[in-house]
């Protein structure tokens, strides 16, 4: 509601969130079927936006004699209309978006980092 804090609604998300972990072994199939989810080629049934989060940074690259960094390549396709992914770096985050050039430009997704950046920077 329109009354709650950012503190609520962080709450009531992470409820939310461990919800549906407890039923992570529900066949993916029988969800779909239960919901009476209508399928349509070339998108998933059930979401279309991803927000992903690693708990933890990657471990370190160590190759004996070798300079090496972790970089994150695009396969070329966007799997979901977005995917925005963070992963956890020394002082904060670093970030990357993928998505659907039929429904994005990449102005409006920078954007949309930006007040997300905002926002987790001000909660």
């Amino acid at each position: 509601s329109p009354q709650d804090s950012f503190a609520d609604l962080v709450a009531r998300a992470k409820a939310e969130v461990w919800g549906a972990v407890a039923h992570r072994d529900a066949p993916y199939s029988h969800l779909l079927r239960a919901l009476d989810v209508e399928r349509s080629p070339g998108r998933f049934p059930l979401f279309q936006v991803v927000f992903g989060l690693d708990d933890a940074p990657a471990p370190a690259l160590d190759l004996p004699g070798v300079a090496a960094e972790r970089m994150y390549v695009h396969a070329g396709t966007a799997k979901y209309d977005l995917f925005l992914h963070l992963i956890p770096e020394a002082g904060g985050f670093r970030g990357y978006a993928e998505f659907s050039t039929d429904l994005f430009d990449r102005s409006t997704v920078e954007r949309l980092a930006q007040r997300l950046a905002t926002l987790l920077r001000t909660a």
